[in-house]
C-alpha cells in the first residue's frame, strides 16, 4: 500500500496528501489498479492473457464442464477480461476438445491462450465408502447428506443442488438452506469439495459449521468463515479441520446457504484425516476459547516481529482509517502452523482516542537489500477490509515504527520507497494487486499491476517479489503480473539501493460495511532469499510459524 493510495481499487480516485501507515501503506492515492484511457497506435505490446485452472482438464463423459475462464491485462488498456472472446465447445461424448480464448487491445495486439478438455468414458461408480471419515490420510466420500427440508444427496449421484429458497432460520439467519455430512474425525483434516453457480447465479457464501449429532444447535458448536462461491466456473474449495473439532468428537459436519439468490451445484465431497496437523482455517479468531485463539493459540515470535501501535499523527492513522492496531492477541496471534491477523468491530481506547475498530501491524526485525520474498497467504473479506504485505525503507522517519525506535529515522516517505508486494480490498474480493511508491510517483502512483485470484480469500497463494539493481518483478503462485524497471534511476525512480524491511496487517477503511464483524488475514510463512538463490536454497531469514 502506500501512505497515500487509492482507498478503494477500480472505484476512487481519493488521493489523500497526509503522511502516514496505510492497510499496506502510506497512501490512499496508490494505485489505480484499471489504467483506462485508450491505446497508442505507437503501443506494440501483447495483452497479458492468463488461464483461470487448468490447461489440460480431465473429465468422464456425463460430468459437467464449468469454464474457469482467463484474466487479460494490456499494459495500457488495464483490464480486459470482459473482452476475452471464446472459440470452440466441449462435447458430451468421449473425445479431445479445445478452447481457444483472445483477447485484443486497442491498439489491435491480440494474444490467445489454449485450454484442453479431454473426455473418457466413465469407468463407473464413484468409489464412496460408508460415509465415515478415513484414517491414516485415507480420503473417503461422503455418501449421505440429511437434507433438512426433505433433501438427500444420494452416494449415487455427481452433484447435489442447494435449492434456491428456503425457510430454516436459524443462528439470526434468515432464508437459510442447510445439510448435514455425518462423519467423525480421529485426526486434524480436511474436507474437499468443488462448487459452482449455474448460468445466471450471483455470488453466495456457503458457512460451516460442526456439530455433535443428532440435531443442530446441540453444543458445543465450532463455526468457520464462510467461502464465497463466485461465478460460473467450477472451483475446488477445501475446508480446514480444526484440532479442537477432532478432539471434542464432533461427529457432523454442517455446510450451509444463507440468503442465496441461486443454486449452488456442490459435487466430488471427501474427507480425509490428516495426523500430520494441518492449517486452520481463519475463523477471525473467534473459536469458543479465551484468548482470542485456537486452544493452541500463541504469542507472535517478538524476536522477529514487533507490533507498531502508536498513533503516527497522535489521533489517528493517515488514508482515514478506522482501527486501533493493537498487541493484544486478539488481533494476532500464531496456531495450527499460521499466523493470524484479526480485524474486528470493537469499541477499544487507546492513547486517549477510542475507535471501533481494531486489528494488528507487524513490522519485521529484520531489514534486507535484494532478494526474493516469498509469503503463503489467505485474504480476509469483507467490503472495506485492506490487508497488505509490503516493505518500506529501513530509514523512514516514522513515529513509532520499529527502526525509528533503532535510530534508522533519517528519511521522510516516499523518498525512503515503498514496494506493496500485494494489497487486497475487500469490496473487489478476487483482485490482488502490487505497487511501487517513489518519489516520482506517489499515492495514486502509475507503477502498479495485479491479477485476479478467485481463492483469495479462501485458498492459500504464494505471493511474490524479486528485487535486484535492476528491476522489482512481482508475481503470485509463479504468475507475474508486474515488472517494475524504470530506464533512469535516480533517487526520484529508484530509492531501493538500501534495505527495506516488511510489514503485515489488515486495515479498516471508512466505507467498511456495517455487517462486518471480523475477519482475518492467515500467513502460512514469510520468506526471505538472497539475491540470485536457487529454488533449492534456504531462506535467509523466515518465519514459518511452527
Amino acid at each position: 500500500m502506500a501512505y497515500q493510495r487509492l482507498a478503494t481499487v477500480f472505484l476512487m480516485a481519493l488521493v489523500l496528501s497526509a503522511c502516514g501507515g496505510g492497510g499496506g501503506g502510506y497512501s490512499s492515492g496508490g494505485s489505480s489498479g484499471n489504467n483506462s484511457g485508450g491505446n497508442s497506435s505507437s503501443d506494440t505490446t501483447k495483452p497479458s492473457i492468463t488461464l483461470m485452472g487448468e490447461s489440460t482438464v480431465n473429465l468422464e463423459v456425463g460430468e459437467t464442464f464449468f469454464d474457469p475462464g482467463v484474466t487479460a491485462i494490456d499494459n495500457v488498456d488495464g483490464i480486459l477480461s470482459s473482452q476475452v472472446t471464446t472459440e470452440g465447445t466441449v462435447g458430451n461424448s468421449a473425445g479431445t476438445y479445445t478452447l481457444t480464448y483472445s483477447v485484443q487491445d486497442s491498439a489491435g495486439n491480440t494474444s490467445t491462450v489454449v485450454r484442453t478438455v479431454i473426455r473418457t468414458e466413465s469407468t463407473g461408480g464413484n468409489g464412496s465408502t460408508d460415509g465415515g471419515a478415513g484414517s491414516n490420510d485415507e480420503p473417503s466420500t461422503i455418501d449421505m447428506i440429511e437434507g433438512f427440508g426433505g433433501a438427500i444427496y444420494n452416494a449415487d449421484a455427481s452433484s447435489y443442488t442447494f435449492p434456491s429458497s428456503g425457510s430454516e432460520s436459524w443462528a439470526g439467519f434468515a432464508n437459510m438452506n442447510f445439510d448435514v455430512y455425518p462423519f467423525s474425525f480421529a485426526e486434524e483434516g480436511t474436507i474437499t469439495f468443488t462448487a459452482a453457480i449455474p448460468a445466471g447465479g450471483s455470488d453466495t457464501n456457503i458457512y460451516f459449521r460442526f456439530e455433535r449429532l443428532p440435531y443442530p444447535n446441540v453444543e458445543p458448536a465450532f463455526n468457520l468463515d464462510p467461502i464465497l462461491i463466485s461465478g460460473e466456473a467450477e472451483l475446488e474449495y477445501t475446508v480446514t479441520v480444526p484440532a479442537q473439532v477432532a478432539s471434542n468428537t464432533y461427529s457432523s459436519f454442517l455446510m450451509y446457504v444463507v440468503e442465496q439468490d441461486s443454486p449452488v451445484i456442490v459435487k466430488n465431497i471427501t474427507v480425509t484425516d490428516d495426523p500430520g496437523g494441518a492449517d486452520t482455517p481463519s475463523n477471525g479468531g473467534g473459536d469458543n476459547t479465551t484468548g482470542g485463539g485456537s486452544a493452541t493459540a500463541r504469542a507472535i515470535n517478538t524476536d522477529k516481529w514487533f507490533h507498531q501501535t502508536r498513533l503516527p499523527n497522535g489521533w489517528g492513522w493517515f488514508n482515514n482509517e478506522q482501527q486501533h492496531y493493537t498487541n493484544r492477541m486478539e488481533n494476532s496471534y500464531v496456531s495450527n502452523g499460521s499466523l493470524k491477523i484479526v480485524a474486528k468491530r470493537e469499541s477499544f481506547t487507546d492513547q486517549g482516542r477510542t475507535k471501533q475498530f481494531t486489528s494488528a501491524r507487524l513490522n519485521s526485525k529484520y531489514a534486507f537489500k535484494y532478494g526474493r520474498v516469498e509469503v503463503r497467504a489467505k485474504m480476509p473479506t469483507g467490503p472495506g477490509t485492506w490487508p497488505a504485505i509490503w516493505t518500506l525503507g529501513q530509514n523512514i522517519t516514522e513515529n513509532g515504527g520499529y527502526w525509528q525506535t533503532q535510530g534508522y529515522g533519517t528519511t521522510g516517505w516516499p523518498d525512503c520507497g515503498e514496494i506493496d508486494i500485494i494489497e487486497h480490498w475487500g469490496n473487489n474480493q478476487n483482485y490482488v494487486q502490487s505497487a511501487l511508491h517513489t518519489p516520482s510517483s506517489h499515492g495514486g502512483t502509475i507503477n502498479y499491476g495485479g491479477q485476479y485470484i478467485s481463492t483469495a480469500s479462501t485458498q492459500f497463494h504464494v505471493y511474490e517479489m524479486d528485487w535486484n539493481s535492476e528491476r522489482i518483478i512481482f508475481s503470485v503462485n509463479g504468475v507475474e503480473h508486474y515488472r517494475y524497471a524504470p530506464v533512469v534511476k535516480n533517487s526520484s525512480t529508484w530509492p531501493y539501493d538500501a534495505e527495506q524491511y516488511l510489514l503485515l496487517n489488515v486495515a479498516i477503511q471508512d466505507n467498511i460495511a456495517s455487517s462486518f464483524s471480523e475477519s482475518a488475514m492467515e500467513i502460512d510463512y514469510v520468506r526471505v532469499y538472497a539475491e540470485g538463490a536457487d529454488p533449492s536454497d534456504p531462506p535467509v531469514w523466515a518465519d514459518e510459524f511452527e
